[in-house]
């Protein structure tokens, strides 16, 4: 806050404040509702005790709505009157941009792109839904994925990478693996990134975006692999 009111300067004041925060999350409450990557937090709220903290009225959205809207006001595509942006990281998420609004849906959840069901019967995600692609294309995802086919016996160097503790794979060890040539790891990413371009393309025929923006970590790591 101290720093928002040094940047406003003499002549503004800090009238709110905004927090992104992973979700699903009701923006009016601030109660969270089951979020996967937030143990612990399902029914709670921060929301009354940081407005009490800072004296100020507090707006809280998902992190990908905000994403979204950052990247419609400012950057390269400032002034996009429809973008979509879809972040891939420990989970997937997203946020859309609709004729210059944000488009929050009836109870606060559009944008929860990672829920878009691409292989029916696959595996599921921490809020349970079915073969989504969060499940499959997620930091997370490809790490379990790694771990269970080497559990199940599989040969991969990712093994001598982690101390011979299949435990310890992330989805960073998979892609240091992946670069270095190892099969497996590699295979891995195919399947991900497979996934991901399904969701994506049905995105894309959905809501017909003038840009498609792509963040988050696991989105940076696999640029070199989207020729595949």
């Amino acid at each position: 806050l101290e720093t928002a009111r040094a940047a406003a300067g003499d002549d503004a004041s800090v009238v709110a404040v905004g927090l992104s925060t992973a979700g699903p999350i009701d923006p009016e409450s601030g109660v969270y509702d089951h979020p996967p990557n937030l143990t612990g937090w399902h029914g709670k709220t921060m929301k009354p005790a940081l407005e009490e903290a800072l004296g100020l009225p507090l707006w809280i959205s998902r992190d990908g709505n905000l994403a979204a809207l950052a990247e419609s006001r400012f950057g390269p595509h400032a002034g996009a009157q429809d973008l979509l942006y879809v972040t891939v990281s420990t989970g997937i998420g997203g946020g859309i941009i609709a004729n210059g609004q944000m488009a929050t849906g009836a109870r606060g959840g559009a944008g929860e792109v990672g829920h878009v069901t691409v292989l029916p019967g696959g595996p599921t995600c921490g809020t349970g839904c079915d073969g989504c692609v969060e499940a499959i294309a997620s930091g997370t995802a490809l790490a379990a994925r790694a771990r269970k086919r080497i559990d199940d016996g599989e040969p991969s160097a990712m093994l001598d990478m982690v101390d011979r503790d299949a435990s310890k794979i992330t989805s960073r060890t998979v892609f240091e693996a992946a670069a270095a040539g190892d099969a497996l790891a590699n295979d891995v990413l195919d399947i991900g990134i497979r996934h991901l371009g399904i969701a994506l393309g049905g995105l894309l025929n959905v809501f017909d975006p003038e840009v498609l923006v792509l963040g988050g970590g696991v989105a940076h790591a696999l640029e070199p692999y989207w020729s595949r």
